[in-house]
């Protein structure tokens, strides 16, 4: 990865891109330390609003693919025998696979122990590998296989795992957080012995991300609790510090609501750490009359088809913008229901299912184009070029690199020309919570095709403080 070196921990920036937003991200309590991974506080809000649930949760997120434990914990010695209590939500999944997981830890050694180095071990309990699977995990030694561990979950739900550890035995359950350790949706793990455990005699409660890039965690009402009596509480609430949504971004970019955007090894991931729609940043200068832009985008996670608790798949979107109204003027909500950065705009995306791509005019309408189903893949780099004369939009999408799979999409009148006269050019993200693009490689051109700005992200700018690994 591009930190020479570094393994990343994502915190405070001096100088950061404008901000015109009202759902706010924040650092996690000096309480808390972190490895691999993004790790932010947010406001939870509603599906296609602002309207805040009066809650935050801490969003943990694999951007890079990193296959060590991506672990934060408390650095505090509670001795050795506790349990750990959280509520974990699974945003986003890769079924059948060995890397996708997520859940609590024990015992947690930062940079390994006496028998390997660099990475944070831990015992775990975890959501692993399919939808029908919570197992312990003693990083780097072994998977329990308690032969237990069937529990049907699902991701966007909240489950409350526990995971006590005594002596050289752990045990663990877990149970959907609305229903109680009594509902119909739990389980409790047989206890788990194992001989290695001795390299685990002592070490620090803590939480655990998921090892697949794109996958992303939430975490609530963390504690520990000492026989039985609480001795560590985090609801994530309180006064906690608030930082920029961005990450490594120049001050030629401007964010709106919703949305945390990491710049990391010549890539811009744009994270959806909340429902919040729509979610999106540009360039800092507005454009009068036509303009175009192009960039790479590729997905990295997906809900094709797939029920989200609160939505539906035609959430899952992202692609690239014209025509941004900071302000949002022009249909959807009356400015009493929304906040200053609810910017709308005639937007190019991957939509609903993996074989739509499509134009939007933000709270206004869809193209629904008869060709509009173009098949593409998550994990695959896709081109858009979006032009447009100020009435009409066009675009080309295209396999990076693969002239040969060009697509022209059919012009568009959109709706609404007046409330999207002139504005600003940039990118837009998920509004499904959990949902992760990458971006690269943007241009934006005037109507005569000179270009007014241009970003590869090789730079990664004014991110003041790095952890060491």
């Amino acid at each position: 990865m591009k930190r020479n070196g570094l393994a990343f921990f994502f915190c405070l920036i001096c100088l950061f891109p404008l901000c015109v937003t009202a759902q706010y991200h924040y650092q996690l309590s000096p309480a808390w330390q972190t490895g691999e991974g993004v790790y932010v506080v947010v406001d939870e809000v509603e599906f296609f609003g602002n309207n805040m649930r009066g809650n935050r949760v801490l969003v943990v997120a694999n951007i890079d693919g990193s296959t060590n434990p991506l672990h934060a914990w408390i650095n505090q010695d509670f001795g050795a025998n506790y349990t750990v209590k959280c509520d974990v939500r699974m945003e986003s999944w890769h079924d059948q696979q060995d890397l996708s997981r997520g859940g609590i830890a024990v015992r947690l050694q930062p940079q390994g122990n006496n028998e390997g180095e660099g990475q944070d071990r831990a015992i775990n309990l975890l959501f692993h590998e399919n939808y029908d699977t919570v197992e312990y995990l003693n990083d780097f030694r072994a998977w329990a296989n308690t032969n237990d561990n069937q529990f049907m979950w699902d991701k966007g739900v909240m489950y409350t795992f526990e995971l006590t550890v005594t002596g050289n035995t752990v045990n663990g359950k877990v149970y959907r957080t609305d229903e109680g350790p009594d509902g119909v949706e739990s389980i409790v793990l047989n206890e788990w012995t194992h001989a290695s455990f001795s390299d685990r005699t002592t070490g620090f409660p803590g939480i655990t991300g998921s090892n697949i890039q794109g996958q992303v965690v939430i975490f609530d009402n963390f504690q520990v609790l000492v026989n039985g009596e609480v001795v560590f509480e985090d609801n994530f609430e309180g006064d906690l510090e608030r930082i920029p949504q961005t990450v490594g971004l120049s001050e030629n970019w401007v964010y709106g609501e919703g949305g945390y955007w990491v710049v990391d090894d010549g890539v811009l991931y744009g994270i959806a750490t909340s429902r919040l729609d729509p979610k999106k940043i540009w360039f800092k200068e507005e454009i009068i009359g036509g303009a175009s832009i192009k960039a790479d985008v590729r997905m990295l996670s997906w809900h094709d088809g797939i029920f989200i608790p609160g939505a539906n798949a035609d959430y899952s979107r992202s692609g690239v913008s014209l025509h941004i109204q900071p302000d949002g003027r022009g249909g959807g909500r009356a400015p009493s229901d929304r906040g200053p950065g609810e910017a709308r705009s005639i937007v190019m995306l991957l939509h609903d299912n993996i074989n739509t791509v499509e134009f939007l005019n933000d709270f206004a309408a869809w193209a629904n184009l008869d060709d509009n189903t173009i098949p593409w893949n998550a994990g695959t780099w896709y081109t858009f070029e979006m032009r447009s004369d100020g009435f009409v939009v066009e675009g080309t999408f295209i396999e990076r690199d693969d002239p040969g799979t060009a697509v022209e999409m059919t012009p568009w009148e959109f709706p609404g020309v007046a409330d999207r006269l002139d504005g600003f050019a940039g990118l837009s993200t998920s509004t499904v919570s959990g949902e992760m693009a990458a971006f690269d490689n943007v241009e934006i051109r005037d109507e005569n095709g000179s270009i007014l700005f241009s970003d590869d992200f090789e730079t990664v700018v004014d991110v003041r403080e790095w952890y060491l690994f």
